[in-house]
């Protein structure tokens, strides 16, 4: 749908922050003779204030309106939601009489005024009210907008699929950043600081409910005080205030399922089957069916979650350090149980293995060293590793499935810690070349942990026994001096002493790196000139090709020569692919080259069709950052494709999905984009 400017908004009423457009898109299509709504979307997100909105706008156009409600002890009856509506009639009627009973009544309301019906959390009402409400979509004169949660709950009636095919499903999603800020202004009466403004948006998800309840929540507890750029925002502080909330929603909770809240805080998202063996398949029921986790993943190996961040935040808060220790260990004797060992083999459960490692890691405890640096490795480059599997054709088994996912972590810094934390009881375990270079990546973007990075590399000079390993170490320490420590002469001198040191074809990617990180500086033509002179030859080991095509490809396309940036990018991508870990980086920069380059040839269909695939093999992840790259690739496509409104639309999630942090570095360019598709 189109926007309509700011029609269908309530004359009288407030607005409704985020949601006027949809609201006036909405109008539109109702009044246009569009199908039926059905309004799907998480707890809290606001559906029904969407609805009602909409609603209320039919009203004041002379519209007569009724609402009903789904779930809850009147659903336990059949017509229990229209009770008020059906009309008395004396002796022993069917169910099927009193249907068509109050069918008609409907029928002949409708013909006098046209009726705007509203029918709350739809999933939930009972067969006989469902077959009323199914012949009503279809009469004239009645407008049916319908909303339900999703992920559908579970234990649905079987009439509960009529609705699917009959009517137009409109997702409603979480607030914009923009609109998240908009929000916590009209709260609170003056503007939260941008830091408190993306954290906000990073643990609420955008969700209106817990953005209201959290800023209410930092009001009573002092948790927002003035600063310099505006109010800043306590979260931590705030989060342990709604402790009573949360009880509120727990109340009615037995042990089993309090006891799968703590293990999910405690473990992160767990796998069914494990969280089964604990307490059977019951409790987990009812927590979905409260919309307290999600279930989602591939059927195989389904994955259960809680169905908003925050909720995880405040329970596991609320855990003592023994407490979630004590957690940790049961969950390792349950998955690490003879039973259980087999699972961790396939592909479809590897993560129980990568959970493991992590879990042991944190307590300290011994873990077979090669499986925690594989776990290092996974948590670090699975965005990569599934993009990688998607331009190898190398699809998985199942949708979702994949290593270094499901971890419960969504922001950048969450799995950089985790990747941390498992490096370094690899590193810990066994002191070997691998896993001290699997460390250094890992820290390569943590400035933070300086004096550490310093002495991993140290160690890793006199763990190298022969040249590639060194320019391994030489390349490591460059990029790392480049960026985090922000030392670009030393970064080049250091790798300049790498080439005098090291043999053929291992000196040359000393050399490319040195020109590559000039190329970032904006030295092109000096740049492109060394790349050339460094090139190792066609008998060159693979690797040392690859690290010498990646910069000239940059460097090609930063001097406008982008048919050759293509050319190199398109040859030198099926070498990465080959290479896995080893060329994770330089697979990751080629992709990014090789679509702007043809962006900016104006290859936009072939740009679009691509970033489109690889954001949907991402969309189950929790690496969003990636995902957002590629969905403001395809926003640039569009936008030059003269296609400005869908570019917006794409934007406004991608903004939202990048977080406060990301490793690429990529949200100036979404804000700059979404502001020229505006």
């Amino acid at each position: 749908m189109q926007a309509v400017g700011g029609e269908g908004v309530v004359p009288g009423l407030p607005r409704a922050i985020g949601r006027d457009r949809l609201i006036a898109d909405l109008v539109q299509h109702v009044e246009s003779g569009g199908p039926p709504l059905l309004l799907v979307g998480p707890p809290g997100v606001g559906k029904t204030f969407v609805a009602r909105r909409l609603v209320g706008t039919l009203a004041a156009r002379g519209a007569d309106t009724e609402e009903l409600f789904g779930g809850g002890p009147p659903s336990t009856l059949p017509l229990g939601p229209v009770a008020h509506l059906v009309p008395v009639i004396s002796g022993d009627v069917p169910v099927a009489g009193l249907v068509a009973a109050t069918l008609d009544r409907f029928r002949r309301r409708a013909a006098r005024q046209s009726l705007a019906l509203l029918v709350d959390d739809v999933d939930l009402i009972d067969n006989a009210s469902a077959t009323l409400i199914d012949h009503l979509s279809r009469t004239p004169g009645v407008t049916l907008i319908a909303t339900s949660r999703t992920p559908a709950r579970s234990g649905q009636h079987p009439n509960q699929t009529w609705f699917q095919g009959r009517l137009q499903v409109v997702r409603v999603g979480p607030l914009a950043p923009p609109h998240v800020a908009e929000l916590a202004r009209t709260q609170l009466g003056r503007p939260l600081d941008p830091q408190s403004n993306l954290r906000l948006c990073d643990v609420t998800e955008g969700n209106p409910l817990w953005i209201t309840e959290l800023l209410r929540s930092a009001v009573s507890q002092h948790a927002v005080r003035p600063g310099p750029d505006g109010l800043h925002l306590d979260v931590h502080r705030a989060v342990a205030s709604l402790e009573s909330s949360l009880a509120d929603r727990l109340d009615d909770l037995g042990p089993a399922e309090l006891y799968v809240l703590d293990l999910i805080a405690a473990g992160g998202p767990l796998s069914l089957d494990l969280l089964e063996s604990f307490v059977g398949p019951a409790a987990l029921d009812l927590l979905e069916s409260n919309g307290l986790i999600d279930i989602t993943g591939p059927g195989a190996d389904p994955i259960a979650r809680y169905a908003h961040p925050l909720l995880r935040q405040m329970v596991r808060d609320g855990q003592s350090l023994p407490h979630r220790r004590n957690l940790l260990h049961q969950l390792i004797e349950q998955a690490a149980s003879p039973d259980a060992n087999d699972l961790v083999l396939t592909e479809g459960r590897r993560r129980r293995l990568l959970s493991l490692g992590l879990w042991h890691a944190e307590l300290g405890l011994s873990f077979d060293p090669e499986d925690l640096g594989w776990a290092a490795r996974e948590a670090h480059w699975g965005l990569l590793e599934l993009t990688r599997r998607h331009l190898a054709g190398e699809q998985p088994a199942e949708r979702g499935e994949g290593p270094g996912l499901s971890l419960g972590m969504p922001l950048p810094d969450e799995r950089a810690d985790a990747a941390f934390t498992l490096a370094v009881g690899a590193y810990r375990e066994q002191r070997t070349f691998e896993n001290g270079m699997t460390l250094a990546r890992v820290l390569r973007l943590q400035p933070r942990r300086i004096a550490m990075t310093l002495e991993v590399l140290d160690d890793l000079r006199n763990l190298a026994q022969d040249d590639y390993q060194r320019v391994e170490v030489a390349i490591t320490h460059g990029i790392w001096l480049h960026w985090m420590g922000r030392d670009r002469e030393g970064a080049t001198e250091l790798l300049r002493q790498a080439e005098k040191e090291l043999s053929h074809p291992w000196s040359t990617m000393a050399a490319s790196t040195r020109a590559g990180l000039q190329v970032h500086s904006g030295f092109i033509a000096g740049s492109l000139a060394d790349l050339e002179e460094a090139w190792p030859g066609d008998d060159a080991p693979p690797i040392a090709q690859l690290i010498n095509w990646s910069p000239r490809a940059a460097a090609l396309g930063s001097a406008g020569r982008l048919e050759e940036a293509v050319a190199m990018a398109k040859r030198a991508l099926p070498v990465s692919f080959e290479l896995g870990d080893p060329a994770m980086m330089a697979m990751e920069e080629l992709t990014i080259i090789h679509g702007w380059a043809r962006l900016n040839l104006g290859r936009f269909d072939e740009v679009i069709r691509e970033s489109h695939q690889i954001a949907e093999v991402l969309k189950d992840t929790e690496q969003d950052e990636g995902r957002a790259l590629f969905m403001g690739m395809e926003a640039k496509a569009l936008l030059f494709n003269g296609q400005p409104g869908r570019a917006a639309d794409i934007l406004e999630e991608a903004i939202r999905r990048h977080g406060a942090l990301s490793m690429l570095g990529f949200r100036a360019l979404l804000h700059s984009t979404q502001a020229v598709a505006l």
